[in-house]
């Protein structure tokens, strides 16, 4: 289906279009380039499958879902690829403001065109290409020195290569840098861009290097297993407490009826007597039975708790954590430092 489509755009742009009453008409007449082209070979299936959700992704895409429809297109190439699915890709991630990884498949595409002769494509990524390149924001990282070992910088979580730190490419919004290196405290900021082609830059101070005791580690347990453990002993203990009281009271009650009723012999209790006795027999094991599940539930708890596999987790003894104004160009920030 896909392939056909492409295969009548094609016929309809070479000739005029009273020449060819039977070609399907694009669903985007103003975007040709969002029409598919034709994929690689593959079972019919897949072929079926693919064209399916191209389709369902394009439903979306019109109905400006652009959030809903790249899974679909994104599956649909993996399918059956096609340079025209990977120009809706590129334009579904530009739609929400994914301008890095628009701009990724977009320059993919034009290789491809190139490749194949496909010069309508090729044109059409180009175009697309100078657009986002327009809009895309830049961020410079000037890093302070000395850096230790192992030093990395992450802008949003994805880590920059030194050749990139003059000029890193960013979606607009709120950007996250992370620098970090084995033994040194972290650092963290988080500066904001605009997509009008910003220019922002991030200053990096010098890591410093953690003290011994914050650099050591001690054992400690799973946190949320020794909560869960002393909690269910807490439990336990309030329902061994409780019932203690009631076993008390329901002692107390079996002989003040004998003294009242029997006569202090149990088998000389009167019809009332015998009512009173009985009633405090099976308070007595009411009482039994709540402080057995109380123990049973202060031994599970001892048990989660006793048995909690330890973690190493660094000392915090002497680790302090600080919020600083960042100086950027093009944008705000603030410099999150300390010990994570």
């Amino acid at each position: 289906m896909r392939r056909l489509i492409a295969a009548a755009l094609c016929l309809a742009i070479a000739a005029p279009a009273s020449a060819q009453p039977d070609a399907p008409k694009p669903e985007r007449d103003t975007e040709p380039e969002l029409e598919p082209a034709p994929g690689a070979d593959g079972g019919a299936g897949a072929t079926r499958e693919a064209d399916r959700l191209f389709e369902e992704g394009r439903r979306l895409l019109d109905a400006g879902r652009a959030a809903e429809a790249c899974p679909y297109f994104e599956r649909s190439q993996e399918l059956d690829p096609g340079r025209g699915t990977l120009i809706n890709i590129a334009a579904c991630y530009e739609a929400v403001g994914r301008l890095v990884d628009a701009l990724r498949v977009f320059r993919d595409v034009q290789h491809q065109s190139e490749a194949a002769g496909d010069a309508p494509r090729q044109q059409t990524a180009r175009r697309r290409i100078a657009e986002i390149e327009a809009r895309i924001p830049h961020l410079t990282l000037e890093v302070a020195t000395p850096r230790p070992p192992g030093f990395v910088i992450t802008v949003d979580r994805a880590e920059v290569a030194v050749a990139d730190w003059a000029d890193v490419l960013v979606d607009p919004g709120m950007v996250e840098i992370v620098a970090s290196a084995p033994g040194y405290r972290r650092f963290e900021t988080t500066i904001t861009i605009a997509a009008d082609g910003s220019r922002a830059s991030a200053q990096i101070p010098a890591l410093p290097a953690l003290a011994a005791t914050d650099a050591s580690t001690s054992p400690r347990r799973d946190r949320g297993r020794t909560r869960l453990g002393i909690s269910i002993a807490g439990g336990g203990g309030v329902l061994v407490g409780g019932a203690s009281v009631l076993a008390l009271l329901a002692r107390r009650s079996y002989h003040d009826a004998l003294d009242d009723e029997c006569g202090g012999d149990p088998d000389r209790c009167s019809a009332a007597g015998k009512d009173r006795t009985d009633r405090a027999r099976t308070r007595g094991n009411i009482a039994t039975a709540i402080g057995a599940v109380g123990l049973a539930a202060v031994a599970g708890g001892l048990y989660l708790w006793l048995t909690a596999p330890a973690e190493a987790e660094p000392l915090r003894s002497s680790q302090g954590v600080s919020l600083e104004p960042l100086p950027v160009d093009g944008g705000a920030g603030l410099a999150l430092t300390g010990a994570f």
